[in-house]
């Protein structure tokens, strides 16, 4: 009984809070949704159709990072492949394509519209590969190998139908474009439908800069971050809805699906300790609850073992071509020193993310930077969103309350998260040099790219919430427009210089 009485999220119980809810379930808002962003999914939809295709045709080819890659990668996918080779080939038209609009192309030249059509008239051929049919190996094909291929598959569907009625790789990018960007706009609405509260701050983390030039490209973090936002809400939908769902078969299912999707798509398996943030009542006893995390646990081990081992040849060729970088890292060295010398990873792993220099780089590339990374936002507007972010947690709470246990629970997932995030850029990005030389540990920073933290965001970011901080509703949404107006406007306008004759 103590459990079913103890409610994670304070609210109050006098005739004020009852109209309030009265009023809100009137005006059609479900599970205590506030009247004033009962519109929000809607309106997410008509600002990031129109962000998101700016951004579509913008940005010139493959210019998003590792688009090239992911391209073939998609293109594979798209024949029936879920386990990529790890000698990748490609068609002929598709290295032109890459030979026309290399990585970094504004060191080599600025374009114009007209540059484009020449590469719209190249014929798709299956038949001719590069190399002339000679199996070949692309070290910078080799990281979207490891990708697991449902990211893949929605606009694999549609690229397969554009072969077949014959248009150029040039027309299949921009198709590919277009279909990962409705992905992830239909997901995300559906998150911000499913969030009972606090959907101002995925509303602004999801309209970034940086998370739409994403959603807008062919890389497969378009639908991971899509994933990502819809695993959080359905959770926070069973933890903190006004009227929370008992957790039945179904609730079970759905949750199991979305975790284990999570873990592969972004190689993320601390998503497990999310459900945490469930109060025990919502599961029938604290008992049926650590049994489902335990389940969702295994099962999650297993799925990401099981893909692991499928693509066994990938992983082993990313070590070897690790090993032949300019500075050397031994993979299967870095998992060692992991499992070796866990004291010292946590210290390293603390002052990375306590380091004032790495948090603002990574705060830039979490924002807006662009291409292949060599974009970047003003400081200025970096810190104006980052911002905004801070105000849509600390002023658009409403009535809801998070209390110490469930801030506990979910600052240990964020805690969890960015362990994950980190080991994975230890084993990926570490020189051999540094394993060597203890006296390096305390200097060194682990390297990872800022779009990987990007998942961690919004729940982060719920840990702010607070009643105590008002802001009108209608002024914030005012507020909130125009900076996602101005930050995604000055990106169009660095884009179009920077490429663009």
């Amino acid at each position: 009984m103590a459990d079913e009485k103890r409610d994670w999220w304070n609210r109050d119980s006098g005739a004020k809070n009852q109209t309030v809810a009265a009023v809100a379930h009137d005006a059609g808002c479900t599970d205590g949704t506030h009247p004033s962003d009962r519109h929000l999914p809607t309106l997410f939809l008509v600002v990031g159709a129109v962000i998101g295709l700016l951004y579509a045709f913008m940005m010139p080819p493959l210019q998003v990072a590792d688009e090239g890659s992911h391209f073939a990668r998609l293109y594979s996918v798209s024949r029936g492949v879920c386990v990529a080779s790890p000698d990748v080939d490609i068609p002929q038209s598709f290295a032109q394509l890459n030979e026309s609009f290399p990585p970094w192309l504004e060191r080599h030249r600025k374009i114009s519209i007209a540059d484009l059509r020449p590469s719209l008239k190249i014929p798709f051929d299956p038949f001719v590969m590069a190399g002339n049919g000679r199996q070949r190996s692309l070290d910078e094909f080799v990281n979207q190998n490891l990708y697991f291929c449902l990211p893949y598959v929605p606009a694999s569907l549609v690229l397969n139908l554009g072969r077949h009625v014959g248009l150029s790789p040039l027309e299949l990018m921009y198709l590919s474009r277009v279909s990962n960007l409705a992905v992830y706009l239909a997901l995300t609405f559906l998150a911000l439908r499913l969030l009972p509260h606090l959907r101002w701050i995925l509303f602004c983390v999801a309209l970034m800069p940086m998370v739409m030039h994403q959603a807008a490209s062919v890389s497969a973090d378009s639908m991971s971050f899509a994933l990502a936002f819809l695993l959080c809400a359905y959770v926070f939908r069973l933890a903190f809805g006004r009227q929370p769902e008992a957790i039945g078969v179904r609730q079970y299912l759905v949750l199991g699906v979305l975790i284990v999707l999570v873990a592969l798509t972004r190689s993320l398996p601390a998503v497990v300790v999310l459900p945490l943030v469930i109060p025990s009542a919502r599961f029938g006893s604290p008992r049926n609850r650590w049994l489902a995390i335990a389940a969702y646990t295994l099962l999650t081990v297993l799925c990401v073992g099981f893909w692991q081992h499928l693509n066994q040849a990938n992983l082993e060729r990313l070590a070897e071509a690790r090993m032949m970088r300019a500075y050397v890292v031994d993979v299967h060295s870095n998992i060692r020193f992991l499992r070796e010398h866990p004291v010292e990873t946590a210290s390293i792993f603390l002052r990375t993310v306590t380091d004032f220099h790495y948090i603002r780089a990574k705060s830039t590339e979490i924002v807006g930077r662009f291409g292949w990374l060599s974009v970047s936002l003003p400081g200025w507007l970096v810190c104006l969103y980052l911002a905004l972010l801070v105000a849509s947690a600390t002023t658009q709470s409403y009535d809801a309350k998070l209390t110490w246990p469930a801030r506990g629970m979910l600052l240990l997932f964020v805690a969890a998260g960015a362990a994950n995030t980190l080991a994975a850029g230890w084993v990926l990005e570490t020189p051999i040099v540094v394993l060597g030389v203890p006296a390096a540990w305390p200097g060194f920073r682990v390297l990872s790219q800022g779009r990987y933290w990007i998942p961690l965001a919004f729940p982060a970011l719920i840990l702010l919430a607070n009643t105590k901080a008002r802001l009108n509703p209608r002024v914030f949404a005012g507020i909130a427009l125009a900076v996602i107006l101005i930050a995604n406007g000055v990106a169009f306008h660095i884009i179009r210089t920077t490429y663009y004759n």
